[in-house]
């Protein structure tokens, strides 16, 4: 969708979910981060390398329906903490740029020994 609608879609979000059993990359994840949704996703999410427990989004394992309850209840309680993670979410646009991953997939694809 256009850039302009999906600012629009992400407006009144505050969470991004992917309960993925496998996923190699999900740029959605990424373009809701960049605009401060807190990411939780499966730790077999390819995304899930870039996030950090606690502090700019969630990782739980896929099926723990437990974990991701526990988590969404502490989000839904502590709107402080879902402001700061939110806050820190954003910064992932900083990292995912393409000299970053251009970078990144060069060495693991074509510098290998």
């Amino acid at each position: 969708i256009p850039v302009d609608e999906l600012k629009m879609f992400f407006r009144n979000k505050h969470i991004i979910l992917s309960g993925s059993m496998f996923d190699s990359f999900n740029i959605a994840i990424g373009e809701a981060m960049a605009v401060g949704l807190v990411p939780i996703v499966t730790e077999e999410t390819g995304i899930s390398e870039y996030i950090v427990n606690g502090e700019n989004g969630y990782v739980y394992k896929h099926g723990d329906k437990e974990k991701l309850i526990s988590l969404l209840d502490n989000l839904n309680s502590d709107r402080t903490k879902m402001k700061l993670v939110s806050k820190n979410a954003k910064s992932i646009a900083n990292i995912l740029n393409w000299n970053t991953i251009y970078n990144k997939y060069y060495k693991s694809i074509y510098e290998q020994t």
